[in-house]
């Protein structure tokens, strides 16, 4: 049985159009307690069908993250957009919904779209994203990221950081900057504001990091055993640690080491 918080994406089937239902029935077969759909033109446009999702996941008693295709920004301060989400998560269920990080929108705008999600029941589950990757610029982004996420917290809104530790160490931000050392500082800020995380993990051979470079969790040079050493150091809580290969086979090679890594957070746990 394998730790109850991976989680696969639907980008385990990119080859099958990011099939969300595929994804559902594989998490299912493999005993995997979490999915992360991804709210697609299709679903906007067809919001019936995710009922059908809906119904999957609560049928096998998956866990659902929802994935919005939009920046954190006022764009995203949207009614429909927001129902449409909603629609994802089985009854009962936290409604965590992923935004990737705008480093073009100001603080207050973006403060203002959590505060809709949040008193509209969400939980905005706010993911680094690093638009420009040089070096002043992610540098800019770090420090804004974590400074939204801190204001977020004082206002009492419902947040959790998603950290995608790969995307620190893709060139050219790995050439640019010690990688491990920016992880660190990443967790000993958010630490000392929040103790839960969402993580997106994928390994690779190479720091260009693309698709066919791409390798299972553990088995590539993104050094997961310091940052889990890490995590563990500052005592968080992962919700959820999803893996977002976009090859079954490869993100099926991947739960067994991940597995392990998770139930050493929590071994001795102080």
């Amino acid at each position: 049985m394998y730790n109850s918080k991976i989680g696969i994406a639907t980008s385990f089937f990119a080859d099958q159009n990011f099939d969300s239902s595929l994804t559902l029935a594989l998490a299912h077969e493999e005993n995997i307690s979490w999915v992360q759909l991804f709210l697609t033109d299709y679903y906007t446009e067809n919001p019936h069908e995710i009922f059908t999702l809906q119904g999957l996941a609560t049928q096998h008693g998956t866990k659902i993250i929802c994935h919005s295709p939009l920046l954190l920004n006022l764009d995203a301060k949207d009614g429909i957009h927001a129902a449409n989400l909603s629609l994802f998560f089985p009854q009962g269920q936290e409604k965590f919904s992923v935004f990737h990080f705008d480093e073009n929108e100001t603080i207050e705008n973006a403060l203002s779209v959590i505060e809709f999600y949040s008193t509209n029941g969400f939980t905005v589950c706010l993911e680094n994203f690093y638009q420009d990757k040089s070096k002043d610029a992610f540098i800019q982004n770090f420090h804004n990221y974590l400074a939204l996420i801190e204001a977020a917290q004082e206002k009492k809104y419902k947040i959790i950081p998603v950290l995608d530790f790969p995307r620190l160490f893709i060139e050219p931000i790995a050439e640019a900057v010690d990688a491990l050392a920016y992880t660190e500082l990443l967790l000993d800020k958010l630490a000392k504001t929040t103790k839960n995380l969402i993580l997106h993990l994928i390994d690779f051979s190479k720091s260009s990091q693309k698709r066919e470079e791409w390798l299972p969790f553990m088995a590539g040079i993104m050094p997961y055993e310091k940052i889990f050493d890490l995590l563990k150091k500052y005592n968080f809580t992962i919700i959820s640690a999803v893996l977002e290969y976009e090859n079954k086979e490869i993100g099926r090679q991947s739960f067994q080491a991940l597995s392990e890594s998770l139930d050493k957070l929590v071994s001795n746990k102080s």
